[in-house]
């Protein structure tokens, strides 16, 4: 199950960078907590430290409210930001007031008048709530806050797990890289050293003075100078 981008509208996408698709299966499955018709759908307000807040859904109902909201200027606004500040849920009833902020103008209009926003635990500066947009007013009851916050206990500990092994791939990739990069250069030196009789040292140097003088990278001047010495290029037990 994928999410529909909201073209050309920022704040508003399919999955955050660098974030697994865990977090948008998980509005799937949120939007079949109060029923199999999805009647209550569920979104996702994301926001890393330092990064504008990000919404995602599998609803494309939620993702059209999302852009009405953020064509307002009011997507950062409403109980989700409430809920991540006080780390509880928070519910709004009845929002077809017309003095509430713009937020409940826009999602009275397309006739969803009780909100419910519950916050995922996530690690280090991630935060992220999830949103239940219930057509009828009044319609969270203590009974279904709990329902919610069962969910969302549960929600967020399978997101910090999948979020946990997505860091670590991509440090692992980082680090196959960077390796595969210090072998071509290892071999480079290796080649420098008996053309020219010199130590590793000098050898480096060499290296490090034409990737300057050429403004070319050490790791594609190493791949050329193999390359001339007869070589194929670099296979290490990395990868391809």
């Amino acid at each position: 199950m994928t999410t529909t981008a909201v073209d050309g509208v920022p704040g508003v996408l399919a999955r955050p960078g660098g974030t697994p698709a865990v977090l948008e299966q998980l509005t799937d499955l949120g939007a079949q907590l109060f029923g199999p018709d999805r009647a209550v759908p569920c979104g996702l307000m994301f926001r890393r430290q330092g990064e504008q807040a990000l919404f995602l859904s599998v609803s494309p109902v939620v993702l059209a409210l999302y852009a009405a909201l953020n064509a307002q200027h009011a997507a950062d606004a409403g109980p989700a930001p409430l809920a991540l500040e006080a780390l509880g849920p928070q519910v709004a009833d009845d929002t077809s007031d017309p003095t509430y902020p713009p937020f409940f103008a826009v999602t009275a209009a397309v006739g969803f008048l009780s909100i419910l926003s519950i916050p995922l635990a996530l690690d280090g500066g991630d935060r992220a709530a999830l949103n239940f947009y219930a057509r009828p007013a009044a319609f969270f009851t203590p009974e279904r806050q709990h329902i919610a916050a069962v969910f969302a206990e549960q929600a967020g500990a399978t997101a910090r797990t999948h979020i946990r092994l997505n860091a670590s791939e991509k440090l692992t990739d980082d680090l196959q890289a960077a390796m595969r990069s210090r072998t071509g250069i290892d071999i480079a030196i290796g080649i420098i050293v008996a053309q020219n009789r010199c130590s590793q040292d000098e050898a480096f140097g060499i290296l490090k003075r034409a990737s300057m003088a050429r403004n070319i990278k050490l790791k594609d001047l190493a791949a050329g100078i193999i390359t001339q010495a007869g070589g194929a290029g670099t296979r290490t037990h990395f990868g391809t």
